[in-house]
């Protein structure tokens, strides 16, 4: 029993170099878990963000198609004075519905990374003004451009085209090609 005793009182704790082996060791530890939290979380937020701009692009496609193919007439966008002057990143046609004696015109322009939803509603055949138009719905967010967006009135086609990004880097480009069905004038 006094072997065990004296065996005890020879090491009372920890040597410098001891200490300083378990601190770097723990901190190397500590560091490497930070650094892999760091990824994951930035990864995650990286996907949701992605996700999102998905969701963005596909509602923005889905609901001019919706309303394209509900149109009662497609019109030029030369044919509303100075409309490509005033919104210069439109997406070149106007949507014209009839209602019980209503013209409902409706058209798309990009500002800011974000599309936009104009109307004017009007009970004359005339066309609007572009004072008149009005509502400035947003449709979806971090739209990088919509240049390739076009009509063909020569063959009854729209293409729309719409590239999606954030923080300057493109991410997704969303295209369709629609059959216009409805009168075209331009």
């Amino acid at each position: 029993m006094w072997n065990i005793k004296s065996i005890y009182q020879k090491s009372r704790g920890f040597t410098l170099i001891e200490i300083l082996l378990i601190l770097s060791l723990i901190s190397l530890i500590i560091i490497s878990l930070y650094s892999v939290l760091n990824f994951c979380v930035s990864a995650w937020e990286d996907g949701n963000r992605k996700d999102e701009i998905i969701l963005n692009g596909r509602y923005g496609i889905e609901f001019i198609k919706t309303e394209i193919k509900t149109a009662d007439k497609i019109i030029s966008s030369n044919k509303i004075d100075d409309f490509n002057f005033t919104y210069p990143n439109n997406i070149g046609f106007v949507i014209l519905r009839y209602n019980s004696n209503e013209y409902q015109y409706i058209t798309y322009y990009l500002s800011n990374d974000k599309l936009i939803r104009i109307t004017d509603k009007r009970v004359t055949k005339k066309y609007p003004s572009i004072n008149t138009f009005s509502g400035f719905n947003e449709i979806c967010e971090y739209v990088d451009t919509i240049e390739r967006t076009n009509v063909d009135f020569s063959k009854n086609m729209i293409y729309l085209n719409i590239t999606m990004s954030y923080n300057n880097r493109k991410v997704l480009e969303f295209k369709t090609n629609i059959f216009i069905r409805c009168p075209v004038e331009y």
